[in-house]
Protein backbone atom coordinates (compact mmCIF):
# COMPACT_ATOMS: atom_id res chain seq x y z
CA UNK A 1 0.00 0.00 0.00
CA UNK A 2 1.18 3.63 -0.39
CA UNK A 3 3.31 5.01 2.45
CA UNK A 4 0.71 7.69 3.29
CA UNK A 5 -2.93 7.64 2.25
CA UNK A 6 -5.29 10.55 2.88
CA UNK A 7 -9.07 10.15 2.76
CA UNK A 8 -11.23 13.27 2.99
CA UNK A 9 -14.92 12.87 3.87
CA UNK A 10 -16.11 14.66 0.73
CA UNK A 11 -14.35 12.12 -1.49
CA UNK A 12 -15.96 9.05 0.10
CA UNK A 13 -18.89 7.09 -1.21
CA UNK A 14 -21.27 5.07 0.88
CA UNK A 15 -20.32 1.48 0.17
CA UNK A 16 -21.33 -1.98 1.18
CA UNK A 17 -21.14 -2.51 4.90
CA UNK A 18 -18.61 -4.95 6.26
CA UNK A 19 -20.43 -8.12 7.34
CA UNK A 20 -19.68 -7.43 11.03
CA UNK A 21 -21.53 -4.06 11.03
CA UNK A 22 -25.28 -4.28 10.51
CA UNK A 23 -28.02 -1.66 10.72
CA UNK A 24 -30.72 -0.65 8.32
CA UNK A 25 -30.88 2.83 9.84
CA UNK A 26 -27.25 3.86 9.56
CA UNK A 27 -25.12 5.40 6.82
CA UNK A 28 -21.68 3.85 6.63
CA UNK A 29 -18.61 5.20 4.87
CA UNK A 30 -15.51 3.19 4.08
CA UNK A 31 -12.11 4.80 4.50
CA UNK A 32 -9.78 1.79 4.42
CA UNK A 33 -10.77 -1.86 3.96
CA UNK A 34 -8.48 -3.46 1.38
CA UNK A 35 -6.74 -6.74 2.16
CA UNK A 36 -3.38 -4.99 1.82
CA UNK A 37 -4.31 -2.41 4.47
CA UNK A 38 -3.39 -3.53 8.03
CA UNK A 39 -5.96 -1.24 9.67
CA UNK A 40 -9.53 -0.91 8.44
CA UNK A 41 -11.65 2.16 9.12
CA UNK A 42 -15.39 2.73 8.74
CA UNK A 43 -17.59 5.60 9.94
CA UNK A 44 -21.19 4.93 10.92
CA UNK A 45 -23.89 7.60 11.22
CA UNK A 46 -26.57 5.89 13.31
CA UNK A 47 -30.05 7.42 13.34
CA UNK A 48 -31.74 8.33 16.62
CA UNK A 49 -33.12 5.22 18.28
CA UNK A 50 -31.51 2.88 15.75
CA UNK A 51 -29.16 0.05 16.65
CA UNK A 52 -25.82 -0.72 15.05
CA UNK A 53 -25.01 -4.39 15.55
CA UNK A 54 -21.27 -5.00 15.71
CA UNK A 55 -19.81 -8.49 15.41
CA UNK A 56 -18.94 -11.09 16.09
CA UNK A 57 -15.79 -9.43 14.74
CA UNK A 58 -12.97 -11.48 13.15
CA UNK A 59 -10.30 -9.43 14.95
CA UNK A 60 -10.26 -6.68 17.56
CA UNK A 61 -12.24 -3.55 16.77
CA UNK A 62 -11.96 -0.19 18.57
CA UNK A 63 -14.90 2.21 18.29
CA UNK A 64 -14.76 5.91 19.22
CA UNK A 65 -17.98 7.85 19.81
CA UNK A 66 -17.28 10.98 17.81
CA UNK A 67 -20.72 12.57 18.06
CA UNK A 68 -23.92 11.87 19.99
CA UNK A 69 -24.49 9.05 22.48
CA UNK A 70 -24.96 5.28 22.40
CA UNK A 71 -26.20 2.69 24.86
CA UNK A 72 -23.87 -0.33 25.02
CA UNK A 73 -25.31 -3.13 27.15
CA UNK A 74 -26.84 -0.66 29.60
CA UNK A 75 -23.86 1.75 29.73
CA UNK A 76 -24.49 5.20 28.23
CA UNK A 77 -21.46 6.38 26.27
CA UNK A 78 -21.32 10.02 25.20
CA UNK A 79 -19.04 11.69 22.67
CA UNK A 80 -15.41 11.13 23.61
CA UNK A 81 -16.08 7.62 24.95
CA UNK A 82 -14.77 4.44 23.34
CA UNK A 83 -15.10 0.68 23.38
CA UNK A 84 -13.06 -2.32 22.30
CA UNK A 85 -14.88 -5.30 20.78
CA UNK A 86 -12.49 -8.22 20.86
CA UNK A 87 -12.29 -11.06 18.36
CA UNK A 88 -15.41 -13.24 18.44
CA UNK A 89 -17.41 -10.75 20.55
CA UNK A 90 -20.52 -8.83 19.51
CA UNK A 91 -22.36 -5.80 20.86
CA UNK A 92 -25.49 -3.81 19.96
CA UNK A 93 -25.04 -0.02 20.05
CA UNK A 94 -28.31 1.92 20.35
CA UNK A 95 -28.05 5.59 19.35
CA UNK A 96 -29.51 8.24 21.65
CA UNK A 97 -32.11 10.87 20.81
CA UNK A 98 -29.70 12.92 18.71
CA UNK A 99 -28.23 9.97 16.82
CA UNK A 100 -24.54 9.09 16.86
CA UNK A 101 -21.45 9.07 14.65
CA UNK A 102 -19.04 6.24 15.37
CA UNK A 103 -15.44 5.84 14.19
CA UNK A 104 -14.67 2.11 13.91
CA UNK A 105 -11.08 0.89 13.55
CA UNK A 106 -10.27 -2.80 13.10
CA UNK A 107 -7.02 -4.70 13.41
CA UNK A 108 -6.81 -6.38 10.00
CA UNK A 109 -3.33 -7.88 10.49
CA UNK A 110 -3.05 -11.70 10.36
CA UNK A 111 -1.52 -11.70 13.86
CA UNK A 112 -4.68 -10.10 15.19
CA UNK A 113 -6.67 -13.32 14.92
CA UNK A 114 -4.21 -15.21 17.12
CA UNK A 115 -5.27 -13.39 20.29
CA UNK A 116 -7.81 -14.95 22.63
CA UNK A 117 -10.51 -12.30 22.26
CA UNK A 118 -14.04 -12.77 23.54
CA UNK A 119 -14.37 -9.62 25.67
CA UNK A 120 -15.98 -6.19 25.49
CA UNK A 121 -14.30 -3.15 27.08
CA UNK A 122 -16.30 0.07 27.59
CA UNK A 123 -14.60 3.35 28.49
CA UNK A 124 -16.90 6.31 29.25
CA UNK A 125 -15.48 9.73 28.35
CA UNK A 126 -15.31 10.79 32.00
CA UNK A 127 -13.09 7.78 32.79
CA UNK A 128 -10.52 8.28 30.01
CA UNK A 129 -7.07 8.81 31.62
CA UNK A 130 -5.92 12.25 30.48
CA UNK A 131 -3.05 14.71 30.78
CA UNK A 132 -3.79 18.42 30.66
CA UNK A 133 -2.14 21.36 28.94
CA UNK A 134 0.96 22.80 30.60
CA UNK A 135 4.34 24.25 29.72
CA UNK A 136 5.99 20.82 29.60
CA UNK A 137 3.58 19.56 26.93
CA UNK A 138 3.79 22.70 24.79
CA UNK A 139 0.13 23.46 25.37
CA UNK A 140 -1.08 20.07 24.15
CA UNK A 141 -3.29 17.59 26.00
CA UNK A 142 -4.25 13.97 25.45
CA UNK A 143 -6.10 10.88 26.56
CA UNK A 144 -5.40 7.14 26.45
CA UNK A 145 -8.24 4.80 25.45
CA UNK A 146 -6.43 1.49 24.89
CA UNK A 147 -2.81 0.81 25.84
CA UNK A 148 -2.03 -2.39 23.92
CA UNK A 149 -1.46 -4.37 27.13
CA UNK A 150 -4.74 -6.29 27.38
CA UNK A 151 -3.97 -10.05 27.57
CA UNK A 152 -6.67 -10.89 25.01
CA UNK A 153 -6.27 -7.98 22.55
CA UNK A 154 -3.37 -5.64 21.83
CA UNK A 155 -5.03 -2.64 20.17
CA UNK A 156 -3.94 0.92 20.95
CA UNK A 157 -6.02 4.12 20.78
CA UNK A 158 -5.12 7.59 22.02
CA UNK A 159 -6.32 11.15 21.45
CA UNK A 160 -4.35 14.40 21.17
CA UNK A 161 -5.34 18.06 21.25
CA UNK A 162 -2.85 20.63 19.93
CA UNK A 163 -3.04 24.45 20.13
CA UNK A 164 -3.48 26.47 16.98
CA UNK A 165 -0.61 27.86 14.90
CA UNK A 166 -0.47 30.77 12.50
CA UNK A 167 0.65 30.15 8.92
CA UNK A 168 4.03 31.74 9.64
CA UNK A 169 4.57 29.68 12.80
CA UNK A 170 3.55 26.51 10.98
CA UNK A 171 6.04 27.15 8.18
CA UNK A 172 8.86 27.81 10.65
CA UNK A 173 8.15 24.62 12.59
CA UNK A 174 7.23 22.30 9.71
CA UNK A 175 10.62 20.54 9.74
CA UNK A 176 10.49 19.89 13.46
CA UNK A 177 8.68 16.82 14.72
CA UNK A 178 9.25 14.74 11.58
CA UNK A 179 9.22 11.14 12.79
CA UNK A 180 8.25 7.55 12.03
CA UNK A 181 6.79 4.56 13.89
CA UNK A 182 7.66 0.88 13.66
CA UNK A 183 4.00 -0.04 13.17
CA UNK A 184 1.24 1.11 10.83
CA UNK A 185 -1.20 3.68 12.19
CA UNK A 186 -4.39 5.49 11.25
CA UNK A 187 -5.03 9.08 12.38
CA UNK A 188 -8.57 10.48 12.31
CA UNK A 189 -9.15 14.23 12.72
CA UNK A 190 -12.06 15.04 15.04
CA UNK A 191 -11.74 18.85 15.31
CA UNK A 192 -9.71 21.74 13.92
CA UNK A 193 -7.31 21.22 11.05
CA UNK A 194 -3.96 19.63 10.21
CA UNK A 195 -1.30 21.02 7.90
CA UNK A 196 0.58 18.45 5.82
CA UNK A 197 3.06 20.37 3.72
CA UNK A 198 0.95 22.62 1.50
CA UNK A 199 -2.28 20.78 2.32
CA UNK A 200 -4.67 21.65 5.13
CA UNK A 201 -7.25 18.99 6.04
CA UNK A 202 -10.11 19.14 8.51
CA UNK A 203 -12.51 17.04 10.59
CA UNK A 204 -13.46 13.68 9.14
CA UNK A 205 -10.14 13.29 7.32
CA UNK A 206 -8.19 10.10 7.94
CA UNK A 207 -4.54 9.30 7.29
CA UNK A 208 -3.19 5.77 6.97
CA UNK A 209 0.57 5.77 7.51
CA UNK A 210 2.71 2.72 6.83
CA UNK A 211 5.33 1.55 9.30
CA UNK A 212 8.81 3.17 9.12
CA UNK A 213 7.46 6.16 7.17
CA UNK A 214 8.84 9.61 8.01
CA UNK A 215 6.14 12.26 8.19
CA UNK A 216 5.26 15.41 10.08
CA UNK A 217 2.37 17.82 10.53
CA UNK A 218 1.38 20.99 12.36
CA UNK A 219 -1.92 22.24 13.75
CA UNK A 220 -4.09 24.71 11.87
CA UNK A 221 -5.04 28.16 13.19
CA UNK A 222 -7.93 26.85 15.30
CA UNK A 223 -6.01 23.95 16.80
CA UNK A 224 -6.12 20.25 16.05
CA UNK A 225 -7.74 17.25 17.74
CA UNK A 226 -7.30 13.68 16.49
CA UNK A 227 -7.43 10.05 17.52
CA UNK A 228 -4.67 7.58 16.67
CA UNK A 229 -5.12 3.81 16.30
CA UNK A 230 -2.52 1.03 16.11
CA UNK A 231 -3.17 -2.69 15.83
CA UNK A 232 -0.58 -3.38 18.52
CA UNK A 233 1.32 -1.75 21.35
CA UNK A 234 3.66 0.93 19.94
CA UNK A 235 7.42 0.79 20.14
CA UNK A 236 9.75 3.79 19.86
CA UNK A 237 9.08 6.99 17.95
CA UNK A 238 12.06 7.47 15.61
CA UNK A 239 12.92 11.09 14.83
CA UNK A 240 14.40 12.28 11.54
CA UNK A 241 17.88 12.57 13.09
CA UNK A 242 17.74 8.92 14.20
CA UNK A 243 17.09 9.59 17.89
CA UNK A 244 14.32 7.68 19.62
CA UNK A 245 11.54 8.39 22.08
CA UNK A 246 9.78 5.74 24.15
CA UNK A 247 6.15 6.37 23.21
CA UNK A 248 4.64 3.93 25.70
CA UNK A 249 6.95 5.27 28.40
CA UNK A 250 5.69 8.79 27.71
CA UNK A 251 2.06 7.75 28.15
CA UNK A 252 2.83 5.75 31.30
CA UNK A 253 4.49 8.82 32.76
CA UNK A 254 1.58 11.09 31.87
CA UNK A 255 -1.55 9.02 32.61
CA UNK A 256 -2.86 5.98 34.46
CA UNK A 257 -3.87 2.88 32.52
CA UNK A 258 -7.49 2.72 31.27
CA UNK A 259 -9.99 1.05 33.62
CA UNK A 260 -12.84 -0.48 31.67
CA UNK A 261 -16.39 -1.56 32.22
CA UNK A 262 -16.22 -5.11 30.86
CA UNK A 263 -19.62 -6.82 30.61
CA UNK A 264 -19.51 -10.59 30.31
CA UNK A 265 -21.06 -12.21 27.19
CA UNK A 266 -24.73 -13.07 27.54
CA UNK A 267 -25.37 -16.75 28.24
CA UNK A 268 -28.41 -18.80 27.34
CA UNK A 269 -30.77 -19.32 30.29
Amino acid sequence: MPKVQIRRPQTLKAGEKAPWYDSGASKSRTYFDRESEPIHLHIHDVAAGAVLAVGPVPSACSIYIWKGTVDAEGAMLRAGSSLVVERGRAVALAAGAGGATLVAFRDATPAGVDRAGGHLHLLPADDVPRYEKDALTGGSSGGLHANGECPSCHVWLHENHLPGMSDAESRSRSKFGVHSHSEAEVIFITEGSMRLGTQCVGPGTALAIAEDTLYGFTAGPNGLSFINFRADRPTDVILADGSRMDEVGFWKKMVAEPRYISPEPATAG
